[in-house]
C-alpha cells in the first residue's frame, strides 16, 4: 500500500514513466531489434579495412580479369580509392608489384586516376553496371542520420505511449471524485435524513432465492441513536459508488481521492474477502470493506459477511483476524476511522442467494456508497 500511496505523487509517476521508457527503449534497441548493417558501403569501415577491399579487389581483377567489376567496386571507395592506391603501391605486401601496375593501367584506361578522377568516377557511376553505386557517398552521408532517425521516432513513440498512460490515470482519478460533485442533491437529501431520522423503512430487496429473509426484511428495521451514524458538520469531500454482481470472481474495486486543494490524502475500496461452496459462478459469503489514510499510514478495514457466514463460527474464525465482522443487512452503516479520516459505507443495494442454508449463505449483488470526511 505504501508504494501505491508514493505512485500517487505526480513526480514519481513521471520519473516511473520516463525510467520505463528508457528501459523499454534500451531493451529493444539492443536485444529484440538491434541495428544490423546491410548492404553498406565500403566508405563506412575503418581505414585499414577499406585498404584490405582494396586488396582483395585486385586480387579478384587479378583472377577474374572482369574490368567492369573491377571499376565498380573501386568507385564505391569513393575519393579515398586513390590514397589507398598509394599506399598499396608503397607496399604491395602479397600483391605482384608488376600486377599493381597493370592495375593501374586499367584504372587510368577508364579515367579513374590523375587529375580528372572525379569526373571519370562520376560519369562511371552512371553506367548499368555501376548504377548501383552511383549513389555510394550519399547514402554514407545519410546512413549515419538514418539510425539517428529512427531512434529519435522510438524514443518519440515511448514518450507520447508514457504520456497518454499518464493522461489515463488522471482521467481516471478525476472520475472516481465526479461522483460527489455530480450528486450534491442527493448528498443533500441524504444528510438532512442521517440528521433527523433515527427510524426508517427500508425497502426489501430483491430476494427470488430467499423467500424467508425477504419475509424478515420487509419488516421495519429499528436502529437506536448508537447504530445511526450522522454527520451534521460538513458533506463529505469524496464519494464513491461499487457494486458487485455474482460472477465478477476478482472484484476488487478502489479508489483515491484527494483533499479539496488537490492534496493526495488516501485511498478506500471494497472487495471479495471469501467465497462459499463449490460449481460456478463463484458465491461471494464476505467482503472487505477498507481505508487507507496516508497520514496516519495504516488501513483501516472491517469484513462484512452473509448472515450465515457471520453465524458460522468456523468462518468467522477465518475471517476476524482481517478486521471487525459485520453481518450484511440492507441499509447498514458502518464507520472506519483513522487519525485524520473517517468513511462511512452504506449498504444501499443487496440481493442474497439461498443455498442449503436457513440463512442466506451468499450474495448476489451489492450496491455500497463510500463517503469519506476530514477530521
Amino acid at each position: 500500500m505504501k508504494y501505491l500511496t508514493i505512485l500517487k505523487q505526480p513526480k514519481a509517476l513521471y520519473g516511473l514513466v520516463l525510467a520505463l521508457g528508457i528501459g523499454l527503449g534500451l531493451i529493444w534497441g539492443w536485444v529484440i531489434q538491434p541495428v544490423e548493417w546491410t548492404d553498406a558501403d565500403p566508405t563506412t569501415l575503418a581505414a585499414n579495412y577499406q585498404e584490405e577491399y582494396l586488396r582483395m579487389t585486385i586480387d579478384s581483377f587479378r583472377v577474374n580479369a572482369n574490368e567492369d567489376v573491377a571499376k565498380s567496386r573501386f568507385t564505391t571507395l569513393g575519393e579515398n580509392g586513390l590514397p589507398l592506391m598509394q599506399v598499396i603501391k608503397n607496399n604491395p605486401g602479397t600483391i605482384d608489384p608488376n600486377f599493381l601496375i597493370v592495375f593501374e593501367q586499367m584504372l587510368t584506361k577508364n579515367n579513374l586516376m590523375g587529375a580528372t578522377s572525379a569526373e571519370g568516377m562520376a560519369n562511371n557511376q552512371r553506367t548499368e553496371v555501376t548504377g548501383a553505386a552511383e549513389t555510394a557517398p550519399d547514402e554514407s552521408a545519410s546512413s549515419g542520420s538514418s539510425w539517428l532517425t529512427t531512434l529519435l521516432i522510438l524514443v518519440g513513440i515511448l514518450f507520447a505511449l508514457g504520456a497518454v498512460a499518464i493522461a489515463i490515470f488522471f482521467y481516471l482519478r478525476r472520475r472516481a471524485t465526479e461522483f460527489s460533485e455530480d450528486e450534491d442533491e442527493y448528498e443533500d437529501e441524504e444528510e438532512e435524513g442521517y440528521a433527523e431520522e433515527d427510524e426508517y423503512q427500508p425497502q426489501a430487496p430483491s430476494m427470488a432465492k430467499s423467500e424467508a429473509y425477504s419475509s424478515r426484511s420487509a419488516a421495519p428495521i429499528r436502529q437506536s441513536t448508537q447504530n445511526t451514524i450522522t454527520q451534521n458538520q460538513q458533506q463529505p469531500f469524496a464519494r464513491f459508488q461499487t457494486t458487485y454482481m455474482i460472477g465478477d470472481d476478482g472484484y476488487n474495486d478502489s479508489f483515491s481521492f484527494d483533499s479539496r486543494t488537490g492534496e493526495f490524502l488516501g485511498e478506500c475500496g471494497f472487495g471479495v474477502s471469501e467465497f462459499i461452496g463449490v460449481g460456478s459462478p463463484k458465491k461471494a459469503s464476505a467482503f472487505e470493506v477498507w481505508m487507507f489514510d496516508k497520514n496516519d499510514i495504516q488501513t483501516i478495514t472491517k469484513v462484512m459477511m452473509s448472515p450465515f457466514s457471520y453465524k458460522d463460527q468456523g468462518s468467522r474464525a477465518k475471517l476476524e483476524a482481517k478486521g471487525e465482522l459485520i453481518e450484511i443487512q440492507p441499509h447498514k452503516q458502518v464507520k472506519l476511522e483513522t487519525a485524520s479520516l473517517f468513511m462511512i459505507a452504506t449498504i444501499s443495494d443487496v440481493t442474497f442467494g439461498q443455498g442449503m442454508t436457513p440463512d442466506p449463505s451468499h450474495v448476489e449483488q451489492i450496491t455500497m456508497d463510500l463517503a469519506i470526511w476530514q477530521k
